[in-house]
C-alpha cells in the first residue's frame, strides 16, 4: 500500500496580461473561462477512472475481478505476455 501527497489544482481559466492597452474600437474578445479542478497526481499521470463519473459506479469491484478479465483478454494474443511467471 503507498501513500501519496497530492492537492486539488485549478486547470484553465489563466489571466493573460500581455501589457498592451484594450482597443476602445475593437469588441472584447471572449475568452472560454472554463476551469476545471483536478488532483495533480491524477492529471500529472493522466490516470482515468474504470467506470461511470456520474454514478460513481465502478468497472471492477476488486482487484481479482480486474485481473481475471484483464487474463482472460491476454489469453486471446498467444505469445504476447508470458502468464507461467
Amino acid at each position: 500500500m503507498y501513500e501519496v501527497d497530492c492537492k486539488k489544482v485549478t486547470l484553465g481559466a489563466e489571466n493573460f496580461d500581455i501589457g498592451a492597452n484594450p482597443s476602445a474600437e475593437e469588441a472584447e474578445e471572449g475568452v472560454d473561462d472554463s476551469s476545471k479542478q483536478v488532483i495533480d497526481v491524477v492529471n500529472g499521470f493522466r490516470l482515468n477512472f474504470l467506470g461511470d463519473e456520474a454514478s460513481g459506479s465502478r468497472a471492477f469491484n476488486t482487484k481479482k475481478e480486474y485481473m481475471s478479465q484483464l487474463k482472460s483478454m491476454l489469453i486471446v494474443w498467444p505469445g504476447f505476455v508470458n502468464l507461467s511467471r
